[in-house]
């Protein structure tokens, strides 16, 4: 059996999105990807979470599909772009107690509209935490700072199914996420300008990103996120 891997006491919450949540484990130089899942609200949906989770941990199926994403990650991903580019990966393994201390810990931090999901222990990516740089990495040394930018363009190609769709998925979204609200005012970003190769599309785009953050662009400053995603003045 994978030996359990030891979350340090120094994490930071890093983030999160529909799928995952990030922890910064700065002593290590790493971020921790972990999995989550529908929280239960039944009896009989608590009673299913504790059979698929024994039977999950028994059979390793959690490794499994965590080696999935991992195989695409380093076998696809890495070669595609390049080692120099895209992190190592490794998987890694989480005892439920664990787990559950960070997630009572996570309680007060994470955004209200995202805890719905909970975490999923027994599986887990840990990857180089690219808000920090070795000065080897550097040809030369300008400044003491390291600054790192995170995006999320989101899907910029129109599938057939959406062919007829009267916005991109991203642009709909926007309004949902303004009625139930996630959001305080619509971006005037869509990834479908962004990647149409048009250059006063392409800036615009970026603009709109930086002006309306939301969860699509944060900038750390040596380890630090100090563009959060509230709507801010792009100026």
């Amino acid at each position: 059996m994978k030996k359990i891997f030891k979350i340090p006491n120094d994490w930071v919450y890093r983030g999160e999105g529909n799928c995952h949540i990030v922890l910064g484990l700065p002593k290590l130089n790493k971020v921790l990807r972990i999995r989550k899942r529908d929280r239960p609200k039944t009896f009989l949906e608590w009673f299913l979470y504790f059979i698929e989770d024994y039977i999950t941990w028994w059979y390793d199926f959690g490794a499994n599909a965590e080696n999935r994403d991992l195989s695409f990650h380093l076998k696809i991903m890495r070669p595609l772009l390049g080692a120099k580019y895209v992190s190592d990966a490794k998987q890694v393994k989480l005892s439920k107690i664990q787990v559950g201390k960070i997630e009572k810990q996570l309680c007060h931090i994470r955004p209200d509209f995202r805890k719905h999901n909970i975490l999923h222990y027994g599986r887990a990516t840990l990857f180089h935490d690219f808000t920090t740089l070795e000065t080897d990495d550097l040809p030369i040394k300008l400044s003491n700072d390291v600054f790192s930018v995170e995006i999320k363009p989101k899907k910029g190609w129109v599938p057939f199914r959406e062919k007829n769709f009267p916005e991109c998925i991203f642009c709909m979204n926007q309004y949902i996420k303004l009625e139930t609200g996630k959001i305080s005012e619509p971006s005037c970003y869509c990834p479908r300008n962004l990647f149409s190769g048009v250059e006063t599309e392409m800036k615009r785009c970026i603009l709109s990103l930086i002006d309306n953050p939301q969860n699509n662009i944060r900038i750390f400053k040596m380890v630090i996120c100090f563009m959060m995603k509230t709507k801010i003045n792009s100026r």
